[in-house]
């Protein structure tokens, strides 16, 4: 088998074995759809040794010259180029990677579809492929759109020395770059932080598309979106579902940081905002303990389907210590007579000094058809405890428990 080396790698060319077993390099395979090509595609022999070529010619770093090379080559059919794209798109971030020497041939090559190649194997580079920054930047400013795109995505993997070159792009008049520049921090967001100030303008975009291409973007961005959390809420139920989506991914990204910014969005009453905030605690699960408080508060409703949701929530968050219960709760268990059950074990969850609760609550957890509640001997303990106001009030508990079973059997 000939052996033959990239110009610049210095690699020997590995080979591949086709359908047929016999054994070629890269640049054997190309000149031998050259060949079949320049005859016609006559030659059943050679038709079998090509079959199946774009399964089993595989990545190799020292044949990128030659695959270039392939691209480029005016001379042949679109069968040459397929063959050579599907080898270079064999490339991934976690294989042998071309010498970036090649690459940067590629991007100087005056060939579109050569300078497409070498910017998308130069992105498995990450950080490694900074060296070739300027060439980069020149093919930002390029005529053909679809290598402006492909450059301007190549530019995040570069790290923060293209920081400065990303803002600007995002501060561009050319929507498409804006959009480009964001779906390239998306993939690689490492060093997307201080991009946020911008994203969190875009967010006011009358644009939609921009709107949500910057919400998309800060949801990649983890911890680091926390400063845009003050503009990101003021945006949630005004936009579609799936702005709202993102805006949640990225809440739930920021952690307990989110939280101060979703409690208030529990007394709205927009009833997409609110269900929208108790998603994102449930999510958020134990990280939301700070929010247990307006929780407390928002069950003091008249809207079942809105009580379920905290209730849901609350009980995802779980134990929260001392937790004030507003004398409004006890209006709830009046409100909603079928769902007392849950309303006491989510009072019980979240309090730990059962002292704080007002007898007239543990009046309305102690009705008498829950006396098959295991918890029932724990309030009844706190009840006694109460003494002399205790026993003022057993005769509220009779009327109430009398009163509750009325109204269950009404509704059941």
């Amino acid at each position: 088998v000939l052996v033959l080396s990239g110009p610049m790698s210095g690699q020997s060319q590995k080979t591949f074995r086709g359908e047929n077993g016999s054994e070629r390099t890269t640049k054997e395979w190309l000149d031998l759809v050259r060949s079949h090509d320049a005859s016609g595609g006559k030659s059943v022999l050679v038709s079998q040794q090509l079959r199946g070529i774009n399964t089993f010619l595989g990545a190799d770093p020292a044949a990128v010259p030659d695959l270039f090379a392939a691209l480029a080559d005016e001379q042949f059919g679109g069968r040459l180029k397929e063959v050579a794209a599907s080898a270079l798109g064999r490339f991934s971030a976690g294989g042998d990677l071309p010498a970036i020497d090649d690459l940067e041939a590629g991007l100087r090559h005056e060939n579109p579809s050569v300078q497409m190649w070498a910017l998308r194997l130069l992105k498995l580079h990450g950080t490694k492929g900074e060296s070739q920054f300027d060439q980069v930047l020149a093919l930002t400013r390029s005529d053909n759109w679809m290598i402006v795109e492909a450059a301007i995505s190549v530019l995040p993997a570069m790290g923060e020395r293209a920081l400065p070159v990303l803002i600007e792009q995002l501060n561009s008049d050319d929507q498409r770059r804006v959009n480009w520049t964001m779906s390239g921090l998306r993939e690689t967001p490492e060093h997307a932080g201080p991009a946020v100030p911008r994203l969190s303008e875009l967010l006011d975009s009358d644009d939609p598309v921009l709107a949500t291409g910057a919400v998309r973007t800060l949801a990649v961005l983890g911890a680091d979106a926390g400063p845009a959390l003050p503009d990101l809420i003021r945006h949630v139920g005004r936009h579609d579902r799936f702005f709202d989506e993102s805006a949640a991914d990225c809440l739930v990204g920021c952690g307990a940081e989110a939280v101060p910014h979703l409690t208030p969005l529990l007394a709205s009453t927009d009833t997409k905002v609110f269900e929208f905030a108790c998603t994102v605690l449930l999510q958020l699960a134990d990280k939301a303990k700070a929010a247990v408080p307006a929780l407390m508060k928002a069950l003091e409703t008249e809207d079942q389907r809105r009580l379920a949701s905290v209730l849901r929530t609350i009980e995802k968050i779980g134990p929260s210590g001392t937790v004030t219960v507003g004398p409004g709760l006890t209006a709830a268990f009046e409100h909603h007579p079928t769902m007392q059950r849950e309303l006491t074990s989510t009072v019980l969850a979240v309090t730990v000094d059962r002292s704080q609760l007002p007898l007239e609550l543990l009046v309305k957890m102690l009705a008498p058809h829950r006396a098959d509640d295991p918890q029932q001997d724990e309030i009844l303990k706190e009840f006694e405890s109460r003494g002399d106001a205790a026993r003022d009030a057993t005769d509220d508990l009779v009327t109430y428990a009398q009163t509750v079973k009325r109204e269950i059997e009404q509704l059941t």
